[in-house]
């Protein structure tokens, strides 16, 4: 692993060895997140989101007048779970290493007594997740637009071996509230592939984790896996597998290998279940690859405008 540089606030900046973190307090004590963010050159703007480690705040970096999202991750909570903070550096290496036009971009990580904090770009559209609230479903041409981005980000993913591990609707983002350009971010699961190598680790949300992230290793497909789930939930507004324990998601897997139902695919093209069923192959050497889906018949129209 590399290292990573973090901003000590009210301190100063140093590198920090990924595996070896250093977790000692600044010299000030901070009172509160707003207060610490602040003395970094940041205002509080508002809350976006929280998780089980950590939240998210919109704010305003204060010398480029842009604003920025800031995710706040508590070292208490990782320490109570047990959790540990290389994984919390491991989002910032990652981030500071890769850039795209369909990855939120990253700015700098902090630290003070009390918590990390990754900032990156604010996206003003909100996720995937509040969208589809809106419009419950979306079109084909809607939905093949976002699949077409997310795949392009994929592929560069793949390409300098990241694999994201949590693709989900809540983790990408749309530049606008009335537009389908997207970003995906959210790295706190994301790792390096080494070559040749399988991951290990059960990361991600069940209804979006593929079967064989629960049998042992994996590979990058796990993510195609993930954006075929996608896939199907933006088209019929719901997902193909339900629950909250991945194990009972897995039996439902291999009991019943994904199909559309004739209710949910009414006014689906041919072309666009063709490519659902091949993203969600149960055997991931069967799936294809970021670059091959976007070379589908279902991208004709937007492989001609790119």
């Amino acid at each position: 692993m590399g290292c990573v540089s973090i901003k000590h606030i009210k301190g100063h900046y140093s590198k920090v060895k990924s595996n070896k973190v250093s977790v000692e307090a600044s010299r000030a004590s901070i009172s509160d997140d707003t207060s610490s963010i602040e003395s970094a050159g940041y205002s509080y703007i508002s809350s976006i989101g929280s998780g089980v480690y950590s939240h998210v705040i919109s704010t305003k970096h204060l010398v480029s007048s842009t604003c920025r999202a800031i995710k706040v991750i508590k070292k208490s909570k990782l320490i109570f779970e047990h959790y540990n903070m290389n994984y919390t550096l491991k989002e910032s290496e990652i981030l500071e290493k890769i850039s795209h036009p369909h990855l939120l971009a990253y700015y700098e990580t902090l630290e003070d007594q009390e918590n990390f904090y990754v900032v990156t770009e604010l996206c003003k559209g909100g996720n995937l997740s509040q969208r589809l609230c809106k419009k419950r479903k979306f079109s084909e041409n809607e939905a093949a637009y976002v699949l077409f981005q997310i795949l392009k980000a994929l592929e560069f993913l793949h390409k300098e071996n990241v694999v994201h591990r949590d693709l989900k609707p809540d983790n990408i983002f749309l530049e606008e509230s009335d537009g389908y350009k997207i970003k995906i971010g959210d790295f706190g699961n994301a790792t390096w592939l080494e070559s040749d190598r399988l991951m290990f680790g059960c990361y991600g949300s069940p209804s979006y984790i593929p079967p064989e992230v629960l049998n042992g290793g994996y590979n990058e497909k796990v993510d195609i896996w993930s954006c075929g789930i996608i896939a199907y939930v933006l088209l019929t507004g719901k997902a193909p597998y339900y629950g909250c324990d991945p194990q009972k998601i897995k039996v439902q897997v291999f009991a019943k290998p994904f199909q559309l139902t004739e209710e949910n695919s009414e006014g689906i093209s041919e072309e666009c279940k063709e490519l659902l069923k091949k993203m969600l192959r149960i055997k991931p050497e069967e799936r294809v690859s970021a670059t091959e889906a976007l070379k589908h018949d279902w991208f004709k129209n937007i492989q001609a405008n790119n």
